[in-house]
């Protein structure tokens, strides 16, 4: 697919019956996440603790893009020397030192309480990260009722011949088009 927001709204997403799982731990079973699919009618989030082996480290694709993001506050402290210099010549040291910034991270530090996924925690697990505690799964109903609508307006879009045309069937956001969608609906019934 070509339409990489779109592509993921055409997945299955959450619609109903959000509940909290009675039996967290046999989320443990590696096995049991293993089976889990894309297509399950029913998702989950959990809430774990997941350790990054040592081995890990020195995986190649881990130094550049560490899997499992997190957002965290940066003190000065937490800085590279070269990232302090730049801050100490762009609002001074007093400044500086006092510096604290909420920023979303990829680090190889263990994670604790971190909400994720199944569908994330499959593919953490594959690149070998391990799962050492489920803590809390928040399982629900999920369907994957906009993959035909966005298929059909990402065909259209390539099939379009103006600019105007595809932008009309760009579809930044289902939400957005279905709240237009409604509003055209409800503007028709009121003055027609």
């Amino acid at each position: 697919m070509n339409n990489l927001y779109g592509g993921s709204q055409a997945e299955a997403l959450p619609i109903s019956d959000f509940k909290w799982h009675e039996d967290p731990q046999k989320f443990m079973d590696p096995n049991f996440i293993k089976k889990l699919t894309p297509d399950d009618p029913v998702g989950h989030w959990l809430e774990c603790d997941i350790d990054f082996k040592k081995r890990l480290h020195r995986k190649r694709a881990f130094n550049c893009y560490p899997p499992l993001p997190e957002t965290k506050v940066i003190t000065y402290k937490m800085l590279s020397p070269k990232a302090k210099k730049l801050l100490i010549d762009k609002v001074g040291k007093s400044a500086a030192k006092n510096y604290k910034s909420k920023k979303l991270i990829s680090t190889l530090e263990n994670k604790r309480k971190y909400k994720i996924h199944y569908l994330n925690l499959q593919q953490a697990m594959k690149f070998g990260c391990k799962l050492k505690k489920v803590h809390k799964v928040l399982s629900f109903k999920q369907k994957k009722f906009s993959k035909n609508f966005l298929n059909f307006m990402t065909e259209r879009r390539k099939n379009s011949r103006t600019k105007l045309e595809e932008r009309l069937c760009k579809g930044k956001s289902l939400f957005c088009s279905r709240l237009c969608n409604l509003l055209i609906i409800l503007f028709c019934n009121y003055y027609f």
